[in-house]
């Protein structure tokens, strides 16, 4: 059997050395049950019968295990993926913010920085008067 995603490896390996001595001990007993008087026969045919249905039962149970922890695992595994795609999802809602936020900020940078060169054009030329007036000022009194 192979090691199904979920299932504790611990459990399989001592299930599958208990079957494997439920095994042995059934081959041991079923040989020696030809050797013994009529009168034991009957008793180690009931021993092996009752043997035969431990291990059913142990090796039905280890597929019900089996099943159930791949069922659990895929369970786990849904959620995982659901709680990663809602991750995304709002990394990219969140990404769509920044970008909005960057280009309103690149747009009032623009708009500052036009602002800010048509000061400094008004602020030049004004000084330019100033400076026009003050010479013609000081030229007209000398």
């Amino acid at each position: 059997m192979s090691e199904q995603p979920g299932s504790h490896p611990a459990f399989r390996q001592w299930a599958e050395q208990r079957l494997q001595e439920i095994e042995t001990t059934l081959a041991s007993l079923e040989a020696g049950a030809g050797r013994l008087k009529d009168e034991l026969k009957a008793e180690a045919d009931h021993a092996i019968a009752a043997l035969k249905q431990q291990r059913d039962a142990l090796r039905a149970t280890l597929n019900e295990v089996e099943t159930e922890a791949a069922s659990a695992f895929a369970i786990r595994r849904a959620q995982i993926e659901e709680a990663f795609q809602q991750v995304k999802e709002v990394a990219v809602a969140a990404d769509a913010r920044m970008d909005k936020l960057a280009e309103a900020g690149r747009h009032s940078l623009a708009a500052l920085s036009d602002a800010l060169q048509e000061s400094r054009k008004a602020f030049d030329h004004a000084a330019q008067k100033a400076w026009d007036a003050l010479k013609t000022a000081t030229s007209g009194k000398s």
